[in-house]
């Protein structure tokens, strides 16, 4: 064996040789270098396997169990064209295969030859979605009279292959293949050049016991520049006879074409590892008859052990704690099929009831029945539990048919159970030559018991208010284990009537979160309330689930707010600070809140916030979020918000406080109130006889002016309604503004003051009248 191995290995490097080509040919694809495809007339994409599979779609090197190795030889008439290649397969134990190529063409005076490394890995678990690739190395050289030069590059080739299996096997097989995806040549005195992208799909049935059918379609891609290549359909069978020693195959290429050509091929498979196959094309006009012979060698030995033998019996109990009565004895390792290109095989049925298991609930064994057909043909089986990454956990084999059917615990033949988890049971059966019958498989879940199951929700209160967006309660299911359910359903149930309101519902698998908008099942909004929230499931092993309830509250209004301060008046040269009191409620609890102080010009100059209830009490030390002292005269307005667990938002009044002058007093020589002006009812507009007033004021004043400060001092009479602070002080701003316009006043001479209904003008038989309340003082502070 190892001197054949060594063999093939100096075959295959004696091989690559530089040969003499036409660039032209030399950017046509190398379609048939293989018997197998050749005999379906190229419509091989879907099924083809093993060796074959390397030029056609490397996807398929997947369905490869052991390594092999392939001889290949065409001979075409009249022309004399002779092919040969060499392909070394080996497959590992994670499903990934590897493959080393040579393909080589001898033409009349030139040929070609291309290196091909291909790699193929499988994409589920079950081993029927395969991707693979091939790197080429592409050696091109001068034909006799050209011009061009030699060539050299590199390319790649890309598969898909997918099986459609039902109950009973492969139904039917899909393919992808795409040809010289990306591949340059360059010449030696040309330049480079890209090899034209194929594009094949193929699909194939293959549910006909012994029978195979297939069709492809080739799409060439023109957009790289014009060739003489063309789009092509194909069509090809095969059927295979005498305990599937020999097989017969017929294709059609080019089916819509006048350059086509018929296909006829025939495999041989005998009791050995080898097979052969051969295959002829004649095109329609009989110009052209090709012949192509390959020779396949399977290293069987490489990874195989000769298996014992036990009887079988009609049904066996692989209970871990249970001796297998008459049963097959588990063997290290597993037999292998002889087949190598993707034969199709036998179907038996395997079915699992009920397909999970739970050793701790109530489904503590699943029922495995092996209903297919029995044939007397069958002289051995094999059965395997594999976990998802393809490692045999659990073997046992026999002679003669399988059984009908076993009872499994989940455990593995020293009785220690298997992990949560997802699992595959194999049935192969073998004739007495050792090729394999059929291969099939169900699959199994363990499902291990739920600690617990429930809901939970990070804030249970949702608002329902108009004119605000729209929010979700966001529930989490705990599921105590796998989220693969049969069913499950999510009530919502009004606490006070009992009634359900709400209900959504799934299959096979728990959401990983669950929204409710407060709606009813009618679209209509839910009333402010109680409801009473409750996931109910029934797992794959039958358990019934129901979490614990979960509260939650429908909360609409809006919080109640208070803001309010120990005074109106703060002198920040007499006292440290100011207190604030924060009175506010609401049911659903409050998420955060924010106190702005604003100036006049709406600016927010100190901001406080929190989470939570806002606190009953907030002391101000009199400075901005800058660290700087408020400017004496300054008017706040302070603005309380919150914003509760349903999301409802809702402002206090707002609080204004005045900051008084009392700098001034320290420094002043001399105090004068220069003239009052009055308003009307709830103005802050200056009447025609308050600015004629202050313009006599201001001509006697113009000459201390720049040695003065003027303080307007704004009130408000007990009988108006309102803001009074903001009322008096928009009064001094008016009468501020008119002198600055006026008279040219600076704005830093001049400072205004709301003081509300402070300072009551008095008479000796009383107040006032209100009219005379409804005023602003001018007053002229004279400095050294």
């Amino acid at each position: 064996m190892n001197s054949l191995i060594k063999n093939i290995y100096f075959s295959l490097a004696g091989l690559v040789l530089i040969f003499i080509i036409s660039p032209v040919w030399a950017l046509d694809s190398l379609s048939f270098q293989d018997a197998y495809g050749l005999g379906m007339g190229g419509a091989d994409v879907a099924i083809v396997g093993g060796t074959h599979a390397v030029e056609v779609n490397p996807a398929g090197l997947g369905r490869t169990s052991v390594p092999m190795a392939q001889i290949g030889l065409g001979l075409i008439s009249p022309s004399g064209t002779f092919d040969l290649d060499n392909v070394l397969v080996y497959p590992l134990e994670d499903g990934t295969v590897f493959a080393l190529s040579q393909f080589s063409g001898f033409y009349s005076g030139y040929s070609d030859t291309e290196i091909i490394g291909s790699a193929a890995l499988p994409l589920d678990f079950f081993h029927n979605f395969f991707m693979g690739f091939n790197l080429k190395y592409l050696l091109l050289s001068n034909p006799t009279n050209s011009i061009e030069g030699a060539g050299q590059g590199l390319g790649l080739d890309f598969g898909l292959n997918y099986d459609l299996r039902g109950a009973g096997g492969t139904l039917a097989s899909f393919g992808l293949a795409i040809k010289d995806l990306s591949s340059q040549v360059r010449f030696s005195n040309t330049g480079e050049e890209s090899v034209t992208r194929t594009f094949i799909l193929g699909t194939a049935y293959d549910d006909i016991k012994d029978t195979r059918i297939e069709m492809d379609y080739d799409i060439v891609d023109q957009t790289l520049g014009p060739n003489s290549q063309h789009n092509q359909l194909r069509l090809g069978a095969e059927r295979f006879f005498q305990d599937r020693n020999f097989s017969v195959r017929l294709g059609y290429d080019d089916l819509f074409q006048s350059d086509g050509a018929f296909s006829l091929g025939a495999g041989y498979y005998p009791n050995q590892p080898f097979e052969i196959t051969y295959a002829l094309q004649v095109t329609n006009d009989f110009s052209q008859v090709s012949n192509f012979l390959n020779f396949v060698y399977k290293f069987d030995d490489l990874i195989k052990s000769n298996p014992e033998k036990t009887g079988s019996n009609a049904e066996i109990n692989l209970n871990g704690s249970t001796e297998l009565e008459e049963a097959a004895t588990p063997i290290a390792v597993s037999r292998d099929e002889k087949q190598v290109s993707g034969i199709s095989v036998r179907k038996i049925e395997v079915i699992a009831v009920p397909s999970t298991l739970s050793p701790s609930g109530t489904q503590k064994t699943i029922n495995i029945l092996f209903s297919g057909e029995k044939e007397n043909d069958v002289t051995s089986w094999e059965l395997l539990i594999q976990d998802t990454q393809g490692k045999v956990l659990r073997r046992i084999d026999g002679t003669g048919n399988p059984f009908s059917a076993l009872d499994w615990d989940g455990t593995d033949d020293g009785g220690k159970q298997f992990p949560e988890g997802q699992y595959k049971v194999i049935l192969r059966t073998f004739d007495e030559k050792n090729n394999i019958l059929s291969n099939d498989f169900t699959t199994v879940q363990i499902v291990a018991a739920r600690t617990h199951f429930g809901l939970n929700i990070d804030n249970p209160y949702i608002s329902m208010a108009k004119n605000k967006k729209r929010s979700f309660l966001i529930f989490t299911p705990v599921t105590g284990g796998s989220y693969d359910v049969i069913n499950w359903s999510f009530k919502v149930t009004n606490q006070q009537t009992q009634q359900i309101i709400y209900e959504r519902k799934g299959k096979l698998r728990l959401p990983k979160t669950i929204k409710w908008n407060g709606l009813n099942s009618k679209g209509a909004i839910s009333d402010d309330g109680t409801y009473g929230c409750v996931l109910e499931a029934q797992d794959k092993i039958g358990n019934v689930l129901t979490s614990d309830l979960v509260k939650v509250f429908i909360q609409s209004v809006p919080p109640t707010l208070t803001l309010k301060g120990e005074s109106n008046w703060v002198d920040f040269t007499t006292k440290s600070n100011f207190k604030f009191q924060l009175n506010a409620i609401d049911p659903a609890g409050f998420k955060n809140w924010v106190l702005n102080l604003l100036d006049e010009n709406d600016n927010v100059v100190k901001s406080f916030s929190g989470d939570g209830i806002p606190p009953g009490q907030l002391t101000w030390d009199g400075q901005t979020d800058a660290k700087v002292s408020i400017s004496p005269g300054a008017f706040l307005i302070g603005q309380l918000s919150v914003t509760d667990n349903a999301g409802n938002i809702a402002q206090a009044d707002d609080f204004p406080i005045q900051v008084e002058l009392g700098s001034l007093s320290a420094q002043e020589t001399l105090s004068l109130n220069l003239t009052t002006v009055y308003f009307d009812d709830g103005s802050d507009s200056l009447t025609f006889d308050g600015k004629k007033e202050l313009q006599q004021a201001a001509i006697s004043i113009k000459p201390y002016l720049d040695k003065s400060t003027l303080v307007i001092k704004g009130y408000a009479a007990g009988s108006e309604t309102g803001d009074l602070v903001s009322l008096s002080h928009d009064r001094a701003t008016a009468v501020k503004e008119f002198m600055i316009k006026t008279f040219n006043v600076a704005p830093d001479k001049i400072s205004a003051l709301g003081y509300s209904t402070r300072d009551v003008l008095k008479t000796s038989s009383g107040d006032e009248p209100v009219e005379k309340q409804r005023r602003a003082t001018v007053i002229l502070y004279t400095q050294p």
